[in-house]
């Protein structure tokens, strides 16, 4: 059986390295979802980014600004 998923987004502000970037995280759903995904972004990027978003409140930004992900 698969298990369910969700992905967080998290963009950088300026001067931190990634200007524009943003970084998807995918974790298992659930009530503990927000919060795992901000302990990896934290794993993978310290604390050097600006905001964290759900997938409905990220991908409309994606046709309004000059996004790039982060790889």
């Amino acid at each position: 059986m698969a298990t369910e998923t969700v992905n967080y987004y998290f963009t950088f502000g300026f001067n931190q390295g990634y200007d524009n970037g943003y970084v998807k995280i995918t974790v298992p759903a659930g009530p503990a979802a927000y919060d795992e995904a901000r302990t990896e972004m934290v794993r993978r990027h310290g604390t050097k980014w600006g905001f964290q978003y759900s997938e409905a409140d990220f991908l409309p930004q994606l046709d309004k600004w000059p996004l790039w992900e982060v790889k």
